[in-house]
């Protein structure tokens, strides 16, 4: 795991990973106050070290893509009363390893629990006194570790965001999606638009 002290600076993107490159750019230009940062093994999320201060989730946001949920997302960080994590790679980092990058089942199995669960609660940290609210946003294929998250969290309510079917299509053949471009389909010679209507439509 690898730590950093983001200090008072507030995601209003809902969008992990271009927000977290834009504040580390802010972080670094504070040359007086330099970011702590360290790392640590993953069984200290096992312990309750990381816990202190918390805010517990709040709303969990599925989706079927591209659908409005990243404008959702933004919406709810437009307030700093809101913590919101949009598609966050330790959230996806995680749910990879304990299925074994996707091609195992989620088990909920209490260590595996422990993992998520503390994950989710120390990202959940209350950095800005305004704080009040932490909503996560899951990428579209955490809809198959729905039952998981599930049980990690049985008492956050959930909302599935969804549209016309053939508008989402249209919109991946126009923009393909990060979870095509890394699969084998789309690297394949040949490929057309056609077969990867076929593959979407699948998918």
């Amino acid at each position: 795991l690898h730590w950093q002290d983001l200090g008072q600076y507030h995601f209003y993107q809902g969008f992990y990973h271009k927000e977290l490159a834009l504040c580390q750019r802010v972080v670094a230009l504070d040359r007086a106050h330099p970011s702590k940062r360290f790392t640590t093994d993953l069984e200290l999320l096992l312990t309750d070290v990381p816990l202190q201060n918390v805010i517990a989730p709040t709303g969990f946001i599925f989706h079927g893509g591209r659908c409005g949920s990243s404008l959702l997302s933004r919406v709810l960080a437009h307030s700093r009363a809101h913590l919101v994590w949009g598609e966050a790679q330790p959230h996806n980092a995680l749910l990879a390893l304990l299925s074994d990058a996707h091609h195992g089942m989620l088990t909920a199995e209490a260590e595996a629990l422990t993992l998520f669960r503390h994950l989710l609660l120390a990202m959940g940290r209350k950095r800005l006194p305004t704080y009040g609210a932490h909503f996560i946003k899951w990428t579209s294929r955490q809809i198959l570790a729905f039952a998981f998250i599930h049980e990690a969290f049985p008492t956050v309510p959930k909302l599935f965001l969804y549209r016309d079917p053939a508008a989402m299509l249209v919109s991946y053949l126009e923009n393909s999606p990060a979870w095509a471009q890394d699969s084998a389909n789309h690297h394949q010679p040949g490929t057309t638009a056609a077969s990867m209507l076929e593959y979407y439509t699948a998918a």
